[in-house]
């Protein structure tokens, strides 16, 4: 007893002093962030600090960057979050799902630019060499603190992405996060997240700082439709004031500093991708919630004129309800209805559970931003959906929620390359280039050498990381009457990846969903593929390793799955 109170004492002793020096630190802590890039030796630079390495990049970290520019070289740099940094093939995702990561798969829209700027320039032209520092979950406040950082890499352009994380990520704005690497990592986790759940003020979804966190999900009620979370609509305000703040210490630096840039505003997928959950308005009865679930799942088995009245029958009750909002989007949609469908899709995305996405009032902010100072910029969402048949930004043009697709990133690129060209921005002296020479996306492929195996690889990607990872549809899962629905895309995909990029985890999930959704002969064909008469050692792997990817994906598993799935692996070899 006396060791178990001592060694208690001892841990409260401990993290009292963490707090104290963590503390402490502020009144040391510089108002100006000393940098996220430091040169190793005279020549290169190295990543300093930060959640990932800048992982693709048409020239970027996985090469090496010369601190000093090369004379014959212009040079470009790309800032924002996962969107810019080429999101889903950064080096990080392949990684965490075992996949080799290789160039003819990668590509960003920074990747492209710099292809299609060499492509189209005079021989007279000095080589343009673009370099990425998109960073997955990054902030307004990191972006700007990167930009500051790369000016020492010499740039002739600066094109920065805003407003893509400034509402799911935590709070990075103030003095904790210029901690230096060298103090114990103790110390910076546990000021992070003392301090950012105090400043918060919103206990969204869970304690993770402040952020809305999706895995939190799984602690919640298994029903679509729950309260609004205390002081969300406080939470959200402080952080849109942080967020023009640092617009326009980001306006007031860019003017002051001799090098051209660019703003790019990026968009949320509207008409493809479901709200992770829904809230009722704040100060909600229990009662008033009980019907408003009850009307959604009956509304979620309809179809048709029935389904649109259910869904104006719940906003008539409570016109924020993300889930009736986005399916009555897709309704107005299929009658033709774009302007309509999109009210409805930019009510779901601001009232969704998690903010995750890109809510109307930051990209407001954001344009008024650019407009207001006559700064030259490309609005992605407008670019894209004049591109559309149906008149919204979907899945036609973004992979998940915010990530433009390969073919998506290659025509920003072209329209980055044109405004680029068209308003001279890169020096005249160095660089003249035609856009009558513009190549296609077919020239890029074959460039990088995209072939099927990427496409397959991407697929994967897309259906393992993008789709699954982060618990949106487990979640559904559990109150959703047609799982088919949202479950059918991710199937299509993992039939891709099976076709052109066969490996043993894509087709445990393809053969996880097929079985939760009935399709037990699709499933025994899928574990068919997966030879487990080879060995004894490879019938165990495959029957252990399956019904761990069913637990992942559906969560706790029913009897009645557990029997179908263990009667398809005795039939195929599969069991010990």
């Amino acid at each position: 007893m006396k060791i178990a109170i001592y060694l208690l004492s001892l841990l409260t002793g401990v993290l009292i002093l963490a707090l104290a020096v963590e503390f402490g630190l502020r009144a040391f802590m510089p108002d100006l962030y000393r940098g996220y890039l430091i040169a190793v030796d005279d020549e290169y630079v190295k990543w300093r600090m930060g959640p990932f390495e800048p992982s693709q990049a048409a020239i970027g970290f996985n090469e090496p960057i010369k601190l000093k520019k090369p004379a014959d070289t212009l040079r470009v740099i790309v800032l924002g979050t996962s969107a810019t940094e080429g999101w889903l093939t950064a080096k990080t995702v392949y990684k965490k799902y075992n996949l080799d990561w290789q160039p003819k798969g990668i590509s960003s829209y920074s990747k492209a630019m710099q292809y299609i700027l060499n492509n189209i320039a005079d021989p007279s032209s000095k080589k343009v060499e673009v370099i990425n520092l998109g960073i997955a979950a990054y902030n307004i406040t990191d972006v700007f603190r990167m930009l500051k950082d790369s000016l020492r890499l010499e740039p002739d352009l600066l094109i920065i992405q805003i407003g893509g994380n400034e509402t799911w990520t935590s709070e990075r704005y103030s003095w904790e996060s210029y901690i230096d690497e060298n103090i114990p990592y103790l110390y910076t986790a546990l000021g992070y997240e003392v301090i950012t759940q105090r400043k918060a003020g919103w206990q969204t979804l869970s304690t993770g700082g402040g952020a809305f966190n999706p895995m939190a999900l799984f602690g919640s009620a298994p029903q679509p439709i729950g309260p609004e979370p205390p002081d969300r609509e406080a939470g959200l305000t402080e952080r849109q004031a942080v967020f023009r703040r640092e617009l326009a210490r980001l306006g007031k630096f860019l003017q002051e500093v001799d090098v051209p840039f660019l703003f790019q505003i990026p968009a949320p997928n509207l008409a493809g991708y479901e709200p992770f959950g829904s809230m009722a308005r704040a100060g909600s009865s229990p009662e008033t919630i009980e019907e408003l679930n009850q009307r959604l799942i009956a509304a979620l088995k309809s179809d048709g004129s029935a389904a649109k009245q259910s869904y104006l029958d719940i906003l008539a009750i409570d016109d924020g309800i993300a889930e009736a909002n986005f399916q009555l989007g897709r309704i107005y949609l299929d009658e033709q209805d774009p302007d309509r469908a999109r009210r409805h899709f930019w009510k779901a995305v601001d009232r969704d559970l998690v903010l995750k996405r890109l809510p109307s009032s930051f990209r407001d902010i954001s344009l008024d931003f650019v407009r207001s100072n006559n700064f030259p910029y490309v609005d992605e969402m407008q670019f894209f959906e004049s591109g559309t048949s149906s008149g919204v930004l979907g899945n036609n043009r973004l992979d998940d929620d915010v990530h433009p697709s390969r073919e998506a990133q290659y025509d920003l690129a072209s329209r980055l390359v044109e405004l680029i060209v068209s308003n001279k921005l890169l020096p005249q002296e160095d660089y003249a280039g035609s856009l009558q020479n513009m190549p296609g996306i077919s020239d890029y492929d074959l460039m990088t050498g995209y072939d099927n195996e990427a496409i397959g690889q991407i697929a994967y990607l897309k259906a393992a990381h993008n789709y699954l990872s982060f618990g949106r549809f487990r979640q559904r899962l559990r109150w959703h009457p047609n799982p088919r629905e949202f479950l059918q895309p991710i199937i299509d995909e993992l039939d891709v990846a099976n076709q052109f990029a066969p490996m043993d985890y894509s087709r445990y999930m393809s053969a996880v969903l097929n079985l939760y959704l009935g399709d037990e002969a699709n499933a025994r064909r899928i574990v068919d593929a997966l030879n487990c008469q080879e060995s004894e050692a490879r019938a165990a792997q495959v029957q252990s390793t399956i019904f761990d990817a069913s637990r992942q994906i559906l969560g706790r598993l029913e009897a009645r799955y557990q029997d179908q799935l263990s009667a398809i692996l005795a039939d195929k070899g599969c069991t010990k």
